[in-house]
């Protein structure tokens, strides 16, 4: 069984509002970045995949098994919803094995996994913490664990860092790198460095709709020479705002020098600067070329 997950013309809606336009794309392997602002549609089709939700049209396929067999689906995704959470009451080990129990697994099984996941995701000190009692690094981690409790092949991850530390988010990134050693993981994410620091394939959606699929690489490939530092005397930046899209602004006394894009790639001031894939991002999401 192959690990991807394949869009065909898949689109949604939610009374007036689409909330995916004609998806028609192909994931696999590794960590797989879905890039796009809140209303980009990321969670919508993370839900569809993880049979919570229905498309209106067209066609998903998790490891081949179109979404429409939601028991043959579950048995091989995992799934981290951004608003994940689980009884407070509960302690770690309980919320593990009732979720366990929940995918169908054998008692002995459920003991195994929920040992050795707890030790993988860093959290086998806190077995029997009580869930209402956990950071939200903890908790987030402790949600890693859960989507992986049947050892399924595909993890979908909707905003997995949200509201972490910075050394958390690290750590969780770390750790999604790890567990797509040999499985598929789609991150879902509007922070552009988680990202950056672990997807080599990227998709963009903005409104529903495919702005860019391909590898990070190429992305930021695409921003070169469309990247500009520009200094500017006090007082001259709002108006600058106004023209351009300013990604930072970092000031000396009087005047300050601001970081702007410009899709024409000829602002006609300021001198050239290296691309990021924020650049490139902001950039394809901005109007760029579609995918």
């Amino acid at each position: 069984m192959e690990n991807s997950i394949e869009l065909r013309d898949l689109s949604k809606r939610f009374g007036g509002k689409t909330a995916l336009d004609g998806l028609t794309m192909r994931m696999e392997g590794g960590v797989f970045g879905l890039l796009g602002r809140k209303s980009a549609g990321k969670s919508t089709l993370l839900r569809i995949l993880a049979t919570l939700l229905r498309a209106d049209a067209g066609e998903a396929l998790v490891c081949g098994v179109p979404v429409k067999r939601a028991g043959a689906v579950r048995a091989v995704t995992g799934y981290l919803p951004e608003d994940f959470s689980i009884y407070g009451n509960m302690r770690m080990r309980e919320a593990m094995d009732y979720l366990g129990a929940l995918s169908g697994l054998d008692t002995r099984t459920r003991q195994a996994r929920t040992a050795q996941l707890l030790e993988r995701v860093g959290l086998e000190g806190e077995m029997d913490a009580r869930v209402r009692k956990l950071s939200g690094g903890m908790l987030r981690r402790l949600g890693v664990a859960q989507a992986l409790m049947h050892d399924p092949c595909v993890l979908l991850m909707d905003e997995p860092t949200a509201g972490l530390a910075p050394e958390e988010r690290g750590c969780l990134r770390g750790l999604l790198a790890e567990t797509a050693v040999d499985r598929l993981v789609v991150l879902a994410s509007e922070t552009v460095d988680d990202v950056a620091a672990i997807c080599e394939r990227v998709a963009i959606l903005e409104c529903g709709r495919l702005r860019y699929l391909g590898t990070a690489k190429e992305l930021v490939r695409r921003a070169e020479g469309k990247v500009f530092l520009a200094e500017l005397p006090e007082g001259a930046l709002a108006e600058f705002k106004r023209r351009y899209q300013v990604v930072s602004v970092v000031e000396h006394g009087e005047r300050c020098v601001a970081r702007f894009l410009d899709p024409e790639g000829a602002p006609g001031l300021g001198r050239a600067d290296r691309p990021g894939l924020k650049d490139a991002y902001l950039l394809c999401a901005g109007g760029g070329e579609a995918a």
